[in-house]
């Protein structure tokens, strides 16, 4: 049994290991574990420089590289990934963020906007995020800055046990 061995634990190791490895294959692009291990980090810090430690950051998205980041990105960051399924209705989209208290909303447009459409209305979300491919974008609802000062981000002490997502059925 590992002991000790944290979520990015092991990108680090497939980074290390196989850095020019495809790690995520999608239609429209290919990203190798190096690849992949930079991009967390940028994501992760993008995610500190906009929440707190303990933090829910959610997802709505179909499948994409950015969704993989952000399996990785948020745990890094100290922060817990919730999951949403594009499939549910809006109000369960909601109903769902509510619950968890999530601060982030990462998603595709097309999801986004449906969410929008339903008065997008959860009181503890501050920031939505665009996808837009192959990075994500600060849309208009995010002003935070979230960037700044990406190059200082060092993660938070984390523990084996910590929550790392959390996944609704």
């Amino acid at each position: 049994m590992l002991r000790g061995v944290l979520l990015h634990d092991v990108l680090t190791a497939a980074a290390e290991r196989a850095p020019d490895t495809p790690a995520v294959i999608t239609a429209t692009e290919s990203v190798t574990f190096a690849e992949l291990a930079a991009r967390v980090e940028v994501r992760a810090a993008e995610i500190a420089g906009m929440s707190e430690p303990g933090d829910r950051i959610a997802v709505l998205a179909e499948n994409r590289a950015e969704y993989v980041e952000l399996y990785y990105a948020a745990a890094r960051a100290g922060r817990v990934l919730v999951p949403l399924n594009h499939r549910l209705h809006p109000q369960e989209w909601i109903a769902t963020l509510t619950r968890a208290g999530a601060a982030v909303l990462y998603g595709e447009r097309a999801w986004l906007d449906r969410y929008s459409a339903t008065d997008g209305s959860v009181d503890r979300v501050e920031h939505v995020l665009v996808f837009d491919a192959p990075r994500a974008v600060r849309t208009p609802l995010d002003e935070h800055g979230a960037h700044e000062g990406a190059g200082k981000f060092r993660p938070p002490s984390r523990t084996p046990d910590e929550i790392a997502w959390l996944i609704g059925t």
